[in-house]
């Protein structure tokens, strides 16, 4: 197999494309190839994901603008300006709060050079030579909850399109129809998508929970040894293991495999921690959500998830 590039190592812990090599569909790892003069309009990355950009050649000229900036950078109608250098911001009938910006930021990226995009920056890119970058749209622990307040806000506004047809029988999906359609994903999938990440570190911790219990079996062998094993909150048999790994997403085999005969790390067992919290957090979120709740299945499925993260956390600390 043909490796083109590795991830750099401040972006590896990418749940979005962990989740996504699950399914059929396309991720969002891209290569982009733009020839000098071509340029990316103003928007902000999907899902309020973060990115990052890494040059193989050319130069790109990058205008950023922080969280919030974007409301004065509307139009009288609530429409996005598609070019933040057009004269037409000065036309203060048109954009009245223009004025209002405070903070733009340019960056001229080189070749062997990597742009990292924060959660909810808007902005534009201009590619001042040919140019090929890679490039990662991802989310982790990090910003689930911007994420995922997006598409909450995303399912408010198609209420607000369709409202005249509350009263139909159906409402509620036809709306998650529609916020699939328009933002990529629905409330449904987005509880798919914290399965998939919480159950991977579930799976990782539990591998390393019998490591553990294990190594304390050894030394209980050894003279002078009188300590118990602790393993009444184990349920990951050692020769369940290999079948824990095989329900894994492809982008977490190999680290399951190698897990299967070391333990892991505190900084490892640390990161599992935080990202399922995290993942607790968004679900605690979920089932105090009317219209997440109204969903076939959706709250129980969410309740026994949190369920099995909390057992595997208290057997951890």
């Amino acid at each position: 197999d043909y490796t083109a590039y590795e991830t750099p190592c401040g972006f590896m812990s990418d749940w979005l494309n962990e989740f996504w090599d699950t399914k059929d569909d396309d991720d969002y790892r891209f290569v982009y190839m733009g020839p000098k003069g071509s340029w990316t309009p103003f928007h902000a990355d999907v899902f309020r994901s973060f990115s990052w950009s890494a040059n193989i050649c050319g130069r790109k000229k990058w205008i950023f603008y922080p969280p919030g900036e974007e409301g004065n950078l509307r139009n009288k109608y609530g429409h996005l300006v598609y070019d933040v250098d057009s004269a037409e911001l000065l036309d203060e009938n048109l954009y009245p709060n223009y004025k209002k910006v405070r903070s733009r930021i340019e960056v001229i990226q080189e070749a062997g050079e990597i742009i990292y995009v924060p959660s909810g920056w808007h902005h534009q890119v201009y590619n001042l030579e040919d140019t090929i970058s890679i490039n990662h749209n991802w989310m982790n622990g990090c910003n689930v909850d911007i994420c995922w307040e997006y598409v909450k806000d995303n399912l408010s506004q198609v209420q607000q399109e369709i409202e005249d047809c509350k009263g139909m029988d159906g409402w509620d999906q036809q709306c998650q129809l529609i916020l699939k359609a328009s933002c990529g994903i629905d409330y449904g999938e987005f509880l798919q998508f914290m399965e998939v990440i919480a159950t991977n570190r579930i799976r990782l911790l539990q591998v390393h929970l019998v490591h553990k219990s294990r190594n304390l079996t050894r030394e209980q062998r050894q003279p002078g040894s009188d300590e118990t094993p602790s393993v009444d909150n184990i349920k990951c048999l050692a020769d369940e293991k290999k079948a824990d790994v095989s329900g894994a997403c492809d982008s977490y085999t190999s680290v399951m495999n190698e897990r299967l005969y070391s333990p892991m790390t505190e900084g490892q067992i640390n990161h599992c921690l935080f990202d399922l919290y995290s993942v607790k957090n968004v679900l605690c979120d979920m089932i105090r959500t009317p219209e997440f709740t109204s969903l076939n299945d959706c709250e129980n499925k969410a309740n026994e998830l949190i369920v099995k993260i909390e057992k595997i956390i208290n057997s951890i600390i």
